[in-house]
C-alpha cells in the first residue's frame, strides 16, 4: 500500500509526463522522502514537505542525494546537536550521516550540557513560537 494519499498521489503524479506512472514501490519511497523524518517508533521529529514540482529536476536529486550528505551532516554534526561534535568530524561527515540515529542522536537538539546551557531548539525557535 503507498504511503501517499491520494490527494497527494494525484498532485506528485501531476509533476511527471502524462502517461507515465510510478509503481507502488517508487510512491512508497516518495513518500517517505516528503513525510519528513520519523524515529524507529514512527513519531515524527520533522514537518513533512510539501511535494514539489520541482522532484522531475535534475537540482532536486542534486539536493537530495548529494549535497545532503555533503551540507546537512555538518549543520547536524556542530549546530543541532548539544554538545557540539569535536571537530575531528569533519573528515568523517559523511560517515556520520550514515549513522546518525534517530533514536539516540536527534533528541540531542533539546539537549543541554555544560557551557551549552540552551538547546538548539530552544535557540532556533522563533521568539513567541511554541515547541
Amino acid at each position: 500500500m503507498s504511503s501517499l494519499t491520494p490527494a497527494a498521489d494525484g498532485r506528485l503524479m501531476q509533476v511527471f509526463a502524462a502517461g507515465t506512472c510510478l509503481t507502488a514501490a517508487q510512491k512508497d519511497a516518495i513518500g517517505n522522502v516528503f513525510s519528513g523524518a520519523r524515529n524507529s517508533a514512527g513519531a515524527a521529529l520533522y514537518a513533512s514537505f510539501p511535494y514539489d514540482a520541482g522532484i522531475n529536476g535534475a537540482n532536486w536529486t542534486l539536493w537530495k542525494q548529494s549535497n545532503s550528505i555533503a551540507l546537512d551532516p555538518a549543520a547536524a554534526a556542530f549546530t543541532f546537536t548539544m554538545p557540539p561534535q569535536s571537530a575531528s568530524l569533519l573528515s568523517q561527515l559523511s560517515s556520520y550521516a550514515r549513522n546518525f540515529s534517530m533514536d539516540t542522536d536527534a533528541p540531542k537538539i533539546f539537549a543541554t550540557s555544560g557551557v551549552y546551557s540552551e538547546s538548539s531548539w530552544s535557540f532556533m525557535t522563533p521568539p513567541g513560537a511554541s515547541p
